[in-house]
């Protein structure tokens, strides 16, 4: 029944606004004469060319970290790195801004790192520009779920806002990935490609 009311909305609406390609192309099969604009999201921020990068090594997380967005493969790549570049042990700082869940806390303690973890609860909107902007690297993980290849948060957005590297963990031929790779502004691996989340990292800290 749901599946033929939404058939029947998309064929009668004069116009459709989506915010992705994926979620254009999935109402176009539905009904293909549906008349589908897409509009994505944006960001409504202005750049700080006087920020100054963070001392430390920092890896930014801004955002819920809830159990779908908890990645094991990221803290597994964190510890091989510790293992392999010891002077990181004195650089390395991971903030997480907003809630995170137990089951991302537990890998975290896991893989002994807790030491390396920042946990901020809030921070007001009006500050995040300057904390993203601030930051080494940005970590974007999707949520692992079957409509992940069509997720494009807002947040997002306010990311490419702060040009600073992106490193996303999500599918290889979703929305995200497709405007990474347009915009140069980052990378995307997949959700349990410890190995490519080791060298990304490794790369933009050994630079």
């Amino acid at each position: 029944y749901l599946h033929n009311l939404e058939k029947r909305v998309l064929q009668n609406a004069d116009q459709i606004l989506v915010v992705g390609k994926l979620m254009k192309e999935e109402f176009s099969a539905i009904a293909p004469d549906a008349r589908i604009e897409i509009i994505s999201n944006g960001y409504d921020s202005k750049i700080d060319n006087n920020v100054v990068l963070d001392e430390k090594f920092s890896i930014l997380h801004v955002g819920s970290i809830n159990a779908d967005r908890n990645h094991e493969s990221f803290y597994k790549a964190i510890e091989r790195l510790l293992k392999d570049n010891e002077e990181l042990k004195d650089f390395l700082e991971i903030r997480f801004i907003g809630k995170t869940d137990s089951s991302a806390r537990d890998n975290i303690q896991k893989y002994k790192l807790d030491a390396f973890f920042k946990f901020i609860p809030y921070i007001p909107y009006n500050q995040i520009s300057r904390v993203q902007q601030s930051a080494h690297l940005l970590y974007l993980p999707l949520n692992n779920t079957p409509n992940a290849k069509g997720i494009l948060t807002g947040k997002f957005f306010e990311y490419l806002a702060a040009k600073r590297p992106i490193l996303a963990q999500g599918p290889l031929d979703g929305d995200v990935a497709d405007i990474l790779k347009e915009t140069h502004a980052g990378s995307i691996v997949d959700f349990n490609d410890e190995k490519a989340l080791y060298e990304k990292i490794a790369s933009q800290f050994l630079k």
